[in-house]
């Protein structure tokens, strides 16, 4: 049996609900559908058990993703500076 959970577009971002999501990808056939205002998460146990994801332990892993998220973003920065200094010897300086 089919599982959704809503999911307001206004409180996160897509790139979350995906990170999210991982943990529950051995076990679950997932699909992220959307409108223009929310999204639906539909879980499908692989084994077909009628196993019920519990709300508040997805929620919780979804704002940790979202944190992950949003700290990825505010080292994106930093780790390209790093890359760059790490990837200049073998830059071709006639570029």
């Amino acid at each position: 049996m089919n599982q959704k959970i809503q999911i307001r577009k206004s409180l996160y971002k897509k790139e979350a609900i995906i990170v999210a999501l991982q943990m529950y990808l051995k076990k679950y056939w997932v699909a992220i559908l959307e409108d223009e205002s929310d999204y639906f998460i539909q879980f499908e146990p692989k084994n077909g058990n009628n196993i019920k994801i519990s709300e508040n332990e997805f929620i919780n892993q979804l704002i940790e993703a979202e944190f992950i998220y949003m700290k990825s973003l505010e080292s994106l920065p930093l780790r390209k500076t790093i890359m760059k200094k790490a990837l200049e010897p073998y830059y071709d300086k006639n570029d």
